[in-house]
């Protein structure tokens, strides 16, 4: 028989693994920054509750506010109701969703509370 070729079911296997390799370590990645943004804004999230209390109580969160883990900054707006607004940067590790998303990506949580 001319122009029949065998074909090694192995060999076949293996090139289509290092085909898709590329585009599941992307996804893998995207979900592991996904996942880190949620974290970071779930931690930024707990950490309003405890500023809104002592903001209340003494108006200072200067020494609450070193966490060295998210590098939280915040900022308080004068009106009648007061928004204070914590921030936080995050660096992305996925190629494709640095590009997509800004690299840092800055997760942003925000309460307005009357002023009283």
């Amino acid at each position: 028989m001319i122009g029949v070729i065998k074909v090694n079911k192995r060999g076949q296997a293996l090139i289509e693994f290092v085909i898709i390799l590329p585009v599941l370590l992307l996804i893998i990645f995207a979900f592991i920054d996904l996942g880190r943004i949620i974290l970071c804004k779930s931690h930024l999230e707990s950490v309003m509750g405890d500023v809104i209390t002592l903001y209340k109580e003494n108006g200072n969160v200067n020494e609450f506010l070193l966490d060295d883990e998210y590098k939280i900054s915040y900022q308080i707006e004068d009106n009648d109701y007061r928004k204070i607004i914590l921030t936080s940067k995050l660096e992305l590790i996925t190629p494709g969703l640095k590009r997509i998303l800004s690299n840092p990506y800055e997760v942003k949580v925000e309460r307005s509370i009357l002023y009283e």
